[in-house]
């Protein structure tokens, strides 16, 4: 996407003290985000958790991006759907969500935020 013709970002503050953060809305943030990340957490490893619907239809986008500014991450793709979101134990949830906690788990031992599984 060209940045000539591209609208300005909406910019959205999180307001949550010294936890505060922007959430930036944009046509092209995926085609940005890389430049982001490294700018803002330089040499920081990233999980990025999606649905197999977006994975399917934004990933590559994303990949890109991650990819030409040399970034470390880790893909967790999770069916799409309210089930996917359940505290259950994951064998009610299946095989497959199973395999992928455990790869996130070692994953997560390197990344900047705790992750409670």
């Amino acid at each position: 996407m060209s940045t000539q013709n591209a609208p300005k970002p909406i910019i959205v503050p999180i307001d949550l003290g010294d936890r505060a953060y922007d959430i930036e809305i944009a046509p092209d943030v995926l085609d940005r985000l890389g430049g982001i990340l490294k700018q803002k957490f330089p040499g920081a490893r990233f999980g990025v958790v999606t649905d197999l619907n977006v994975e399917k239809n934004q990933w590559a986008r994303l990949q890109k991006s991650l990819d030409g500014h040399g970034l470390d991450y880790a893909l967790i793709s999770i069916p799409p759907g309210e089930n996917a979101k359940s505290m259950a134990p994951p064998r009610q949830r299946g095989v497959c969500a199973v395999e992928r906690k455990a790869r996130a788990q070692r994953y997560c031992t390197g990344l900047r935020w705790r992750c409670d599984w």
